[in-house]
């Protein structure tokens, strides 16, 4: 007889796993244990062990993946319930095919695992690329950055005539701003040509109902606000030296001192100018506002955030006189001056043919060195969400996306639940950062639950009406 008919162990067939060689069983259901060396009589299969008789019938086969799983899946809690069956069914299995289940189920579950969040992060993307259309604000952008960023001004009064009327490629836009008075003429310039053109190309008169219009199609949002964050005269007096001083013509002066005992030190909270401030040469007087969006400086450089207070001019979006005025009264008061570390633009435009707003800010940042650094944000934003077929095919991957969110806190309470401990839940890496994943995901969903909440376009159209500014820096 050969030996994987005498041992069933060795048998390929599952069937016999239970079995054990040098077992007999009597008539009366007794087991009597044979020497070692002794060959079971017959060809059938030695009878089932008497310690698993209410395990595993005699006749029915046993599944070594089943009892694998069994094992794996019993946690250090609830082992001590399950530890008999345990224990009965891993000895009927030999070390090789318990390494082998345990493997296989190990491998089932990162595979499973790895399928659910390849599916999850497709869901994701596919939302995002149907939320946003890259090309269409692409192109809005580039459209509008020509306009206000490369368009050419001309050069300021003081200017050479040479300078003037040569033919020169010298290109004075927005990017070779760096005086204050040239931070005027770009606002003069381009930015209220941009709001008011005057005629068309044909040289009609443009109507009054195409005014509040950027490019014919972008309607401006209320109107525009010009702001600035200006410092205190005082507010580096210890860079004067004032214990220094010598004597000029009879008169004792400070050596290292201004002539006119002020000093402007970099923008920072402490030495910011507050309250109403008024223009000694004109009597005109301009408020502090305070409760904007928050102005940032650029990252790199020494300036910013200059906070949420500040002077601001409004210019209006529906009448040209009255904007060309505002900008005229804030040169005559030399509004820009030593005490001026940042200069910005912020308005909005809305779009009825590529339901986008865009929300723009063009900023200008003058330090103590009198350096100026120029940047421009525009953040188009679609404003009809469920409008269109692709709108609605976002929602069945929104709908999907919820539901393997859900699916997936299950899994992380069924875990929490298993182990009995957080303790020892919180243990692996792995589930840390499943536990991270998972609060970013629930972030996102807040943050968009919100967005849409605030996000009705009926409200562009109301607001349109009146000329009066509306901040959405936040909201885009």
């Amino acid at each position: 007889m050969s030996d994987s008919e005498t041992h069933p162990r060795g048998n390929s067939d599952v069937h016999h796993l239970f079995d054990e060689p040098g077992s007999d069983e009597g008539s009366d259901g007794s087991v009597s244990h044979a020497d070692p060396g002794t060959e079971p009589t017959g060809g059938a299969p030695p009878p089932l062990p008497s310690r698993v008789p209410a395990l595993v019938p005699s006749d029915t086969a046993v599944n070594p993946l089943a009892a694998a799983k069994a094992f794996q899946s019993s946690g250090k809690a609830q082992a001590k319930q399950r530890d008999k069956r345990t224990l009965q069914m891993l000895d009927a299995l030999s070390a090789r095919d318990l390494l082998q289940m345990l493997f296989r189920v190990n491998r089932d579950r990162d595979v499973k695992e790895a399928v659910v969040f390849l599916l999850f992060f497709t869901v994701f993307l596919i939302m995002a690329l149907l939320l946003h259309d890259v090309d269409r604000s692409f192109a809005t952008t580039d459209a509008l950055q020509d306009l206000l960023l490369d368009e050419e001004f001309e050069f300021d009064e003081g200017a050479p005539d040479w300078l003037r009327n040569m033919n020169s490629p010298y290109k004075k836009n927005f990017f070779e701003v760096f005086r204050k008075e040239e931070m005027v003429q770009w606002t003069r310039g381009p930015l209220l040509a941009a709001m008011h053109p005057e005629t068309y190309y044909n040289g009609f008169e443009r109507q009054a109902l195409r005014q509040p219009y950027i490019l014919d199609t972008q309607r401006i949002v209320g109107n525009v606000r010009i702001r600035q964050a200006r410092v205190r005269g005082d507010s580096c007096d210890e860079n004067r030296l004032v214990d220094q001083t010598a004597l000029h013509g009879g008169i004792e002066l400070g050596r290292f001192d201004t002539t006119d005992q002020t000093c402007f030190a970099e923008y920072k909270d402490e030495n910011a100018q507050t309250g109403p401030w008024t223009i000694p040469s004109t009597g005109r007087t301009y408020e502090y506002i305070r409760g904007m969006s928050v102005l940032e400086g650029l990252i790199g450089y020494t300036g910013g955030p200059y906070g949420t207070d500040g002077y601001a001019i409004f210019l209006s979006a529906r009448n040209a006189t009255a904007a060309a005025n505002a900008i005229a009264d804030m040169q005559d008061d030399l509004w820009l001056d030593r005490a001026t570390r940042v200069f910005a633009a912020d308005f909005s435009l809305y779009s009825a043919q590529t339901r986008l707003v865009t929300v723009i800010r063009i900023v200008f940042e003058s330090f103590a060195t009198e350096h100026v650094v120029k940047y421009a944000r525009m953040l188009p934003v679609p404003v009809a969400l469920y409008a269109t077929v692709s709108d609605w095919i976002r929602v069945v991957f929104e709908i999907v996306f919820l539901i393997l969110t859900l699916y997936l806190t299950y899994v992380e309470i069924w875990k929490t639940c298993r182990d009995r401990s957080l303790m020892r839940y919180c243990r692996s890496l792995s589930t840390l950062v499943d536990l991270v994943f998972l609060v970013l995901v629930y972030a996102f969903i807040i943050a968009y639950a919100l967005f849409l909440a605030r996000l009705r376009i009926h409200d562009f159209e109301e607001t349109n009406a009146d000329d009066e500014f509306q901040d959405l820096w936040q909201f885009a």
